[in-house]
Order: structure tokens, then sequence, then C-alpha cells
């Protein structure tokens, strides 16, 4: 085994303890699928940006399948996830990604809320006209509103 397999399964292996039902792509995207009870099938449930989102998307079908025996990654969140409405594949699939998509947003607002940059202030700021010292005291506001400080200093 070359160095770099063994880096890429310690990483594989540190992703699948931290979060269940994820794994990661040795290209950095992460992967989610969950076993069906008493098959050896699988339901593929998508790749993914994030483990967060992956681990979202496997609490949702493991909580549809295997009902409150189901060990999640969130057990806090599990009455906020979306159910399936049947059994089938597409709709277990359909509503790990409608709960990844939860994951995303979520990790959209922390962002938004920890930095105070909303996308409508971040708007508003880049849309009001930039205010210099000088500029200001032409317009008559603070220390340079005197005619005598608009001049340059004596060094230019």
């Amino acid at each position: 085994m070359t160095q770099a397999q063994s880096r890429r399964l310690r990483v594989n292996d540190s992703v699948s303890k931290t979060f269940r039902g994820v794994r990661k792509r040795s290209w950095g995207r992460y992967v989610s699928e969950i076993r069906l009870p008493g098959k050896k099938t699988r339901v593929w449930l998508g790749s993914f940006a994030s483990p967060e989102m992956a681990a979202r998307a496997y609490d949702s079908a493991a909580a549809f399948l295997r009902g409150t025996s189901a060990v999640l990654n969130f057990p806090d969140s599990v009455s906020s996830l979306p159910q399936p409405e049947s059994c089938s594949r597409e709709h277990i699939q359909s509503a790990a990604a409608k709960a990844a998509a939860q994951m995303l947003e979520m990790e959209t607002e922390e962002r938004e809320t920890s930095s105070g940059w909303s996308p409508t202030t971040f708007e508003q700021v880049k849309e009001a006209p930039l205010l210099s010292p000088l500029r200001l005291g032409l317009l008559g506001f603070g220390p340079a509103s005197d005619e005598d400080t608009l001049l340059l200093p004596a060094y230019f």
C-alpha cells in the first residue's frame, strides 16, 4: 500500500468515525448511503459538499427506515427532518436531499450571523457612496468644514 492510499484511508476513517453513514471521496466530496433494514442492498443518498450535509441526509433516511431505534448524527434535530412519502428509493433520496439543503441553509445563516453581514447589508454597503474626510468637509460635516483645513498640508 502506498503512502497516498494509507493517507486516504485515514481520512476516510476519520470522517466515518465522525459521522455515521458518511464517506469522503479522494477528490474531497462527501457521500452518504444507508443499508436497507434486513437486506444487503444500499440506498445511495447523494454526494455533498460538506460532511454535515451528508450526515443530515443519512439522518433523514435512518429516522424513516429505523424509527426510534435509529442511531443519528444529530439526534436533537430529528423532529425537523423531512420524511419520505414512501419506502421507495426515490422518495428516500428526495427527503435526504431536502435534509441536506436544510443543513446548507443553517450553515449559511450561521455564517451570516457570525460575520454580521447579511446579503442585504452587503448590498447596501456596496451601493453606498464612499465619503472621504475631504468629501465630508466639503459637504459641511466634520473638521474639514473650515476653509483653512481644505488646503493640502505644507509638505506637498
